[in-house]
């Protein structure tokens, strides 16, 4: 009887974690802005993350509409600017929920 509830407990936190990771995995759960200031230049950029994995990057007064996916510590984002479509990979850490990192720069949630 002991061995079966032992089973069940492991299987159990099993599941727990393989659900927990598919969770982060897959896509993102990012919400609200984020925006960073180039200490070199005072250039802002700022991300804006909705539902969908839809993000919006602003910089220089233009803004350019996305999506997004997070798999592990690495960020893509898939960008259409001025008709030609551009996908890159990032570094990425959150934090937390207030602070993200994209490739060695952080944000801050507004």
């Amino acid at each position: 009887m002991k061995k079966i509830i032992a089973l069940f407990l492991i299987i159990s936190t099993l599941a727990v974690l393989i659900l927990s990771m598919t969770s982060c995995g897959g896509g993102g759960g990012l919400s609200g802005t984020y925006s960073s200031t180039d200490e070199m230049f005072g250039i802002e950029v700022s991300y804006k993350f909705s539902g969908g994995n839809k993000v919006t990057m602003s910089t220089f007064g233009m803004s350019f509409d996305g999506t997004y996916k997070i798999e592990g510590n690495e960020i893509t984002i898939k960008f259409t600017m001025f008709g030609e479509t551009s996908e890159e990979s990032y570094s990425f850490e959150q934090v937390s929920d207030k602070v993200i990192i994209i490739d060695g720069s952080e944000y801050t949630k507004k």
